[in-house]
């Protein structure tokens, strides 16, 4: 549990990801956007999820994946979102990224169709989707 609350923390925070150097800075921009604190975005996880249902989490969510999302709130998937995907699965089971893409890739392509009301509440169905899809794949290639 610590070390999802941890790889969402870097997720939602600050990881950086091979060919895409802005999405520190992108942190940094929506945290200072949102007036939110970084140890407030701890307080996003709940029961190992994003907390749908706080607001906060939700529009820093959507500013942190805005560039992600078409303006109809489909998610757009190319090989930097790929990367990133891949970057976050590899810190949160501990490996290699080469070893957990071909996992990220799957995960994308079942989540990839998620569409909610909005980018931000799409952006976290997605990461949900993503983290628990992620976890199944690897339990049943074990």
């Amino acid at each position: 549990m610590k070390l999802f609350i941890f790889v969402i923390g870097l997720f939602l925070a600050h990881v950086f990801v091979q060919g895409n150097s802005n999405i520190d800075e992108r942190a940094q921009e929506c945290i200072k956007k949102l007036n939110i604190s970084r140890e407030s975005i701890w307080s996003f996880v709940v029961n190992s999820t994003v907390d749908e249902n706080n607001e906060v989490a939700v529009k820093y969510f959507g500013c942190i994946l805005d560039a992600y999302f078409t303006d109809s709130n489909e998610l757009i998937v190319n090989e930097e979102y790929t990367s990133f995907v891949t970057t976050v699965f590899a810190k949160h089971f501990r490996t290699e990224p080469v070893l957990v893409r071909e996992l990220a890739e799957e995960s994308i392509q079942i989540c990839k169709h998620i569409k909610a009301d909005t980018k931000e509440k799409t952006a976290v169905q997605i990461t949900n989707c993503l983290m628990k899809t992620a976890k199944e794949l690897k339990n049943k290639k074990l």
